[in-house]
């Protein structure tokens, strides 16, 4: 089993180039941490409900390429960019990491 991060994410409304609809499970965004350059492929696999431009939510990610990719970066208390393309849609903050082999 990979693990997975719990984060709180903002996002931003679509009025500020944020998304243009909801998302729901099985989103696959991209997180940049504060201070690093490495993309972090991440999919959403537990949320609240739709998650539309301007909330705020409590969202459970797989990290899709684990162990291929080094996520230590998104440990406890790590914020990062929610990325679309080139296109930064919401900031979010971890929570907890749970499941699968320690990162």
């Amino acid at each position: 089993m990979k693990p997975s991060v719990v984060a709180r994410i903002q996002m931003k409304p679509e009025a500020a180039d944020g998304r243009h609809s909801a998302f729901t499970e099985g989103y696959s965004p991209h997180f940049v941490v504060s201070d690093h350059a490495e993309w972090l492929g991440v999919r959403a696999i537990q949320c609240p409900g739709p998650v539309a431009p301007g909330d705020e939510a409590e969202v459970v990610f797989a990290l899709m390429y684990y162990p291929e990719v080094d996520y230590s970066e998104l440990r406890v208390g790590a914020t990062f960019e929610v990325m679309e393309g080139p296109r930064a849609v919401a900031r979010g903050l971890v929570l907890k990491i749970q499941g699968g082999d320690p990162i």
